[in-house]
């Protein structure tokens, strides 16, 4: 059996127990037109498909065919589609290697100097609404930001030879790469109490690490994103921050009046004190943070894999 034709996973393939099944498992980094899968040697052979994405393109996918089932970073009520956040699982990986957690402080004990941290990285509509207000209503100071372009490093690898500014890798666990996105930025936390979230997609609600990031390191944060984003981390066991804002602008249909609801809530937060907000928030910090280490999404999703190709016979 040429594993070659059957998956370009084989560690999954082997960890999953489909080795001598007729089963095709493909996982892809980024967007694939449906041609592309057709196109797979095995496509017309294989007794199921699964197909693994991580930038949530993929679920239209199951509807192509009877035998594909989907796994993505996304959480939809659709047969065949189940949720893989694999930007989560990457992040809790690296922290394996890097050790950041450890280098975070208290903030009640450390006094960060700004309230809330914010880097744009990736120039989108609702970072730069969010840079606007900030800018309009002259809170520059309540922010650590990288508005003027400035790279503004998190921990100290990204000041090593193992950062690649280039491609925006970071090189661990001596010959493993991974985005620098991934890594927790204690230096940023550390001199910050609360953040901003805003994740790469506002159309559908979409995890990646920029969330794992503010649930793993027990950070209080208000969301830019897709509506019912807050919603979906309810159903997925995470606990948010009604108690002491107005989350309802997760409910909002409208992009734009949605992130000025979002907005509203940091010009609120910007005229409370932070050690008292923070101490009312610690106990759903602490319970996020547990939830989070919990969750293992590779492990999951492997053994659902291997459920549902339970009745192959060899």
């Amino acid at each position: 059996m040429d594993l070659n034709f059957w998956t370009n996973k084989p560690d999954w393939y082997k960890d999953a127990d489909l080795y001598g099944k007729k089963v095709l498992l493909w996982h892809e980094y980024e967007y694939k037109a449906v041609e592309y899968f057709l196109d797979l040697p095995l496509w017309h052979d294989a007794q199921k498909i699964f197909l693994i994405g991580q930038e949530a393109d993929f679920p239209p996918l199951v509807n192509i065919d009877p035998r594909v089932y989907i796994w993505d970073s996304v959480l939809l009520d659709k047969p065949r589609c189940y949720p893989f956040y694999f930007w989560w699982h990457q992040t809790k990986e690296i922290e394996k290697y890097l050790g950041h957690l450890n280098k975070l402080t208290n903030a009640q004990t450390n006094n960060p100097t700004y309230l809330f941290e914010f880097m744009i990285g990736v120039d989108r509509p609702h970072r730069q609404f969010t840079k606007k207000m900030i800018t309009d209503n002259k809170l520059e100071n309540f922010f650590l930001h990288n508005f003027t372009g400035q790279y503004i490093p998190g921990s100290e690898i990204e000041l090593t030879d193992a950062h690649n500014r280039e491609n925006s890798s970071i090189r661990y666990n001596r010959h493993q790469t991974a985005n620098r996105s991934t890594i927790l930025p204690y230096k940023i936390y550390n001199d910050s109490w609360f953040s901003l979230v805003h994740e790469t997609k506002t159309d559908i609600c979409f995890f990646t690490e920029k969330t794992a990031k503010a649930l793993y390191s027990k950070r209080m944060f208000v969301f830019f994103g897709a509506q019912h984003a807050l919603r979906d981390l309810h159903r997925l066991g995470y606990q948010t921050f009604n108690t002491v804002i107005d989350e309802s602008y997760d409910c909002e249909p409208d992009d734009y009046v949605r992130w000025q609801k979002a907005c509203d809530q940091v010009k609120y937060i910007c005229q409370c004190n932070p050690e008292t907000l923070y101490k009312k928030v610690l106990p759903i910090l602490d319970h996020n943070q547990k939830q989070f280490v919990s969750q293992d999404w590779q492990e999951k999703m492997l053994k659902q894999i291997k459920q549902i190709a339970e009745d192959i016979k060899l």
